[in-house]
């Protein structure tokens, strides 16, 4: 995401770490997303809304309200195994 003709081009860190981020806003997250893949748009912003260009980033632990979710993220093994299947 971002403006792609910068110079230099914008880069986006993604933890995947395996961490669970705590008390984070995931846009579209309902109770019955819990277990589900959850995406990211930039370093802040979490959705439940895959997108064409970005594999999910990790799973939705825990749902309380739209702002107040856990999300655990993929360790790179883990992403790495849901890529070869199609997964993210």
């Amino acid at each position: 995401t971002g403006n792609t003709s910068a110079s230099p081009k914008v880069e986006c860190e993604v933890n995947e770490s395996g961490v669970i981020l705590e008390s984070v806003a995931v846009t579209g997250a309902v109770q019955s997303s819990v277990g589900k893949p959850c995406y990211a748009t930039d370093e802040n912003t979490f959705t439940m809304t895959a997108t064409s260009n970005v594999g999910a980033v990790g799973i939705l632990e825990r749902f309380v309200s739209a702002s107040d979710c856990d999300v655990r993220l993929f360790t790179p093994g883990e992403y790495d195994a849901l890529q070869a299947y199609g997964q993210v």
